[in-house]
């Protein structure tokens, strides 16, 4: 569950913007995609991803999720294959979703594999993924990786600001 967020506006010191606070801490510093038919697992990570400041998106199938990927950026994904063991025909589509958010759209992966399959957190590591989860439970330390997930997001942003001048200053048309 995300952290409730308040009706204050704070302006930000480095600019005129305006920055959401949230109950949490700071605004949500990107946006963060769960997959998951488990409705447990959801809960789970939703909260845990919104204690660390995350702003998420919960789908139940990969259709929704790759809608959603096309729309909006998303800075981390997770892909519960653990919620999808026991269906060879979603668990071929999270599979194939994994795989394409790693290509194409989400800088950091995260996927929940299948605790009672050893091959598993092979597949994902030929992915590219950022951190592999061999199955929730209750005490896994989601928090931790989400803050982790955070610093690293904040590090791809300042390396990508000194390698693109541009995305340090913007100038306007004709300006």
């Amino acid at each position: 569950m995300n952290a409730p967020e308040l009706n204050v506006a704070v302006p930000s010191s480095a600019s005129s913007t305006v920055a959401p606070v949230t109950r949490a801490g700071p605004a949500a510093i990107g946006r963060c995609l769960v997959v998951t038919v488990d409705s447990a697992h959801a809960t789970l990570l939703e909260s845990s991803a919104g204690e660390e400041g995350w702003s998420v998106d919960v789908c139940d199938c990969s259709m929704q999720a790759m809608r959603l990927a096309f729309r909006l950026k998303f800075h981390l994904a997770v892909v519960d294959l653990q919620s999808v063991a026991d269906n060879e025909s979603s668990r071929s589509d999270f599979e194939q979703l994994a795989h394409d958010l790693a290509q194409n759209h989400v800088p950091l992966l995260v996927i929940n594999g299948d605790p009672h399959n050893p091959l598993a957190e092979f597949a994902a590591r030929q992915l590219g993924v950022w951190v592999y989860l061999p199955g929730l439970g209750e005490d896994v330390g989601l928090e931790n990786m989400f803050r982790e997930a955070r610093l690293a997001t904040e590090k791809l942003a300042r390396e990508s600001a000194t390698t693109n001048p541009q995305a340090k200053e913007c100038k306007l048309p004709g300006g």
